[in-house]
């Protein structure tokens, strides 16, 4: 099977002692591309490091959680750094960024920087890596009030099918990752079951997300695979069928 992970933090520090043993792992299972996102400017500089060292697809971005009320700041940060690598191919998307109303407290801040960040987006033609909890309804609405046309992936989507329907109608793709394995996130599998398959593409968002079923200690994209089969049993479909179906999917999305 070939397979794209479509988010994975692989400048984590749980990756430092065999980060290049994982990765030959990866290529050994079908996985032949892993995009990294972006959180913050203090954590930039590494991951950049590790895309060019592996050769992997990145995007740039202002996490919710790491909006401060520097955010101009950091805004102005990723601005440059943008502009620094927009010539490099593997820069494909600005993100990860959205809105997060667990962490409320920087609320304001959030609002204000998305919109900033969808401008920008759009100003380099770039699509987007939207992290969006319990904010799906103002992040439509940011969506539609701005007017953003450069379509991009719903992170670890874990929505309804009528709010994934609402995103797809917007031009963005729904990220499925380790909650498609829990037999209790019933919503999230229905929707799976019933969104066009076009609409999805595969990711981990490892080292984060682990399964709460996984007896394993860390999460790699190396269980992209599970999730994709996941994803065949409930669209009664084979995982090789499923599996180049979002493959070429991540490709569109990413252009790559």
């Amino acid at each position: 099977m070939r397979m794209i992970d479509t988010h994975a933090h692989m400048d984590a520090s749980e990756f430092d002692s065999d980060r290049a043993l994982l990765f030959e792992r990866m290529r050994d299972a079908g996985i032949e591309k892993t995009v990294i996102p972006g959180i913050a400017p203090e954590f930039w500089s590494k991951q950049l490091d590790v895309a060019k060292q592996f050769d992997c697809p990145f995007a740039l971005g202002l996490h919710p959680w790491y909006c401060t009320e520097q955010y101009q700041r950091q805004l102005d940060e990723l601005e440059k750094q943008l502009i620094a690598n927009r010539s490099t191919p593997n820069l494909v998307a600005l993100g990860e960024c959205g809105l997060d109303k667990v962490k409320a407290e920087n609320w304001s801040w959030q609002l204000e920087a998305i919109e900033q960040q969808l401008k920008l987006a759009a100003e380099l033609e770039l699509p987007v890596i939207l992290h969006v909890v319990k904010a799906h309804n103002e992040m439509i609405n940011v969506l539609k009030r701005t007017s953003f046309e450069f379509g991009g992936v719903i992170h670890a989507y874990s929505g309804s099918l009528e709010t994934g329907l609402e995103y797809i109608k917007l031009g963005f793709k729904l990220g499925i990752g380790s909650l498609v394995v829990n037999k209790n996130a019933k919503k999230l599998r229905k929707a799976v079951s019933e969104l066009p398959i076009d609409s999805l593409v595969i990711e981990t968002d490892s080292p984060y997300m682990l399964p709460k079923s996984s007896t394993q200690t860390l999460h790699t994209p190396l269980f992209a695979e599970q999730y994709i089969a996941e994803v065949a049993c409930l669209r009664k479909k084979t995982s090789v069928f499923i599996s180049e179906r979002l493959f070429v999917n991540s490709r569109q999305l990413f252009e790559i």
